[in-house]
């Protein structure tokens, strides 16, 4: 039932407004994408948070972006609950946090920070998202940019044993990659799972088997996907990869092989 209205959440002050809407769609475009790079956003220590959930492989790889590269002191990070509200499906709250409110930014709900960013915002809110912490408005929530952003952006703020995740040698190489790997892993997994056919499912299961087998065998050779060093395209196969016999193999029937 696409068009049946979710349950409405109310908590004090806060209320999901994200009722008025289809439910959950397989993909969003992401909707905010201010970048360091051009010099649309500052680059200030303890400015932003990233608010991220430790069941999404999206935002998973934003987290490990900033730790890897000693950023974790001047980007702080919020953690919503996976598990939301029953019939609340268009939201994530801060429930795991003392008294249900982030403790940075003091909010119950991160649509708050997006009606923050753009009041008739009516989409699903997603992870990850950057929120400026004295605006308290989502400023990114473009997966596909902020690892980029951070390495190129940030060196300042990074430790000094940081991996250079996106060389500059490198980056039409990396681009490339990123983009296979997420036509053919990261988002053909779920592309199986949410087959309605048998003819896609085997498309989508052969499509992500015939990939892990060609990335096999270059890791075979090299430690890392681009050598001996880690590099942005690591990051993302690995978050589908490590929960690939836990989630896509059981949940997902992609199960001609296990990762480990």
């Amino acid at each position: 039932m696409p068009d049946k209205k979710s349950k409405d959440y109310v908590s004090g002050e806060t209320k999901s407004n994200f009722n008025d809407r289809k439910k959950f769609q397989p993909y969003q475009e992401p909707q905010f994408n201010q970048l360091f790079t051009d010099g649309t956003l500052p680059v200030e220590a303890n400015r932003y948070r990233l608010i991220w959930s430790r069941h999404c492989p999206w935002a998973n790889r934003l987290a490990i972006a900033i730790d890897l590269l000693g950023l974790d002191d001047v980007i702080s990070k919020g953690v919503v609950d996976p598990l939301r509200p029953a019939g609340v499906v268009g939201d994530w709250f801060f429930t795991l946090d003392d008294n249900d409110e982030d403790p940075v930014l003091h909010t119950k709900s991160l649509s708050e920070s997006y009606l923050k960013a753009d009041p008739n915002y009516t989409l699903r809110t997603t992870v990850p998202a950057l929120v400026d912490v004295k605006t308290g408005k989502v400023v990114n929530n473009n997966y596909n940019t902020l690892i980029d952003e951070f390495s190129i952006a940030w060196k300042q703020y990074q430790s000094e044993t940081a991996p250079d995740l996106y060389p500059e040698e490198l980056r039409e190489d990396i681009d490339a990659l990123n983009k296979i790997i997420y036509t053919d892993v990261n988002t053909a997994v779920n592309e199986a799972g949410l087959a309605r056919s048998q003819v896609d499912y085997e498309k989508y299961y052969n499509r992500v088997f015939n990939r892990l087998d060609w990335l096999e065998e270059r890791l075979s050779k090299q430690r890392y996907l681009f050598g001996s060093t880690i590099t942005d395209t690591d990051i993302r196969l690995y978050v589908t990869l490590a929960r690939f016999d836990v989630v896509f193999y059981q949940k997902y029937y992609v199960n001609k092989k296990t990762a480990s």
